[in-house]
This record gives structure tokens, sequence and C-alpha cells, in this order.
């Protein structure tokens, strides 16, 4: 669930009035270049928000999510020779994206922006994006089945691995804060985090 809360960041920014949904996202990343000149010119943040150009690359997910070997230099050039559907179609690409918008525009890792601007203001103590921080104290661990037993893995998150598009984790109880957060338009405890046209655009079809 790393994506919308990824984008209630973006919208938040957007409110601050540091970037603006409709601009190119290469305003923002002067390194993005897609195999596209002209998508690499006109792709804007709300593209990425909504997966509306289908972008997606199984190098970078792969060294994002699974191995934890990602550079910006390797970000940058797998992302010349990602596939483009030119069509919806939901990819991580669009949200690790998406976090460097954030870092970029913000001065902040994409984590400790949601930190401060989301998982405190909203109460959601257990919240974070760090798995350093996650598989500490009572948490539930990736686990299998061997001879019977369930046992935790050999292999599971860890910080390098912890990317915008999945690398967040947290309690039910503060998932159910999240809820609670979206269903009241950007508000929680009389405590607005985001303005109530903001919350109702991430529910929103995008039609284009």
């Amino acid at each position: 669930c790393t994506k919308p809360f990824v984008a209630m960041a973006v919208m938040m920014l957007a409110e601050d009035g540091k970037l603006d949904l409709d601009a190119p996202v290469k305003k923002y990343l002067p390194r993005f270049e897609l195999s596209d000149p002209k998508l690499t010119e006109n792709l804007t943040i709300r593209d990425l928000l909504s997966h509306a150009k289908g972008i997606n690359s199984g190098g970078i997910v792969w060294l994002d999510a699974y191995t934890g070997q990602i550079t910006e230099d390797r970000y940058y050039e797998l992302l010349k020779s990602a596939n483009i559907e030119g069509k919806p179609d939901y990819t991580n690409v669009h949200y690790t994206l998406l976090g460097r918008v954030i870092e970029s525009v913000s001065g902040k890792n994409w984590r400790d922006f949601l930190a401060a601007r989301l998982f405190e203001p909203a109460g959601m103590k257990s919240a974070t994006g760090y798995a350093s921080e996650l598989y500490t104290g009572d948490a539930a661990l990736p686990s299998k089945s061997w001879e019977g037993n369930l046992v935790p893995t050999e292999s599971r998150k860890t910080d390098r691995t912890m990317h915008a598009a999945g690398g967040m984790g947290t309690s039910i109880a503060d998932l159910a804060r999240w809820v609670r957060l979206n269903l009241n338009y950007g508000e929680i405890d009389g405590i607005r985090l985001v303005l109530e046209k903001s919350a109702q655009a991430m529910q929103n079809m995008e039609t284009k």
C-alpha cells in the first residue's frame, strides 16, 4: 500500500506550491530520459500518479525491490531503455520516479518526508519506510513452512530494498487511521493534512 501514501505526499507538495501536477517530470528530474524524446519532455507528474503511460523496467524493479543494488546512475541508465506501453498500466517505475520527485523538491528522503508530514501528524505511530525500524520489537516477519512449522525466512526487506513503490510497513491500527483519513477527505481527529479537493482528486478516476 505504499503508493497511495506517496501520492498523498505529492499532493501535499503541490499544495505547498513546490510542484505542479501538470508540469513535466523533467522539470524536477533533469536526468529523466526515455527512449521516446517527445514523452521525455511531456510526461507529467499527473501521468505518473495515474500510471497513464505504462512505463516499466524489469531491471529497475529487480535492483530496487530485490537486490538493493540500485544506484542513481543505474536507475537513469536503465530508464532510457524502459518499455513504454503508451497507455495505462500499473508499474513500480511510475512511483519510484515520484519518490525521486519528492526528494528533489522537498530536500528530504521520501521516507523522512512521509514520517514528518503524514505519519506523525496522522498519529500513525508504527508506520515507517525503513526495514531497520519495521523488523524490531513486535513485528510480523516474512515466514515459510518448514518441516511442518512456520519459521521466519532467511531473506526479507532491508533499507536498501524499501522503495517508494513498495517500501512501507505499519500496524493494522495505523492502517485503520489511514482509511479514516481518506474517508474524511484529508482530515483526522480535527487535523487537516491535505485539502479536501486534493483528497477527492486522489479518489477520482483519471479519464485522459
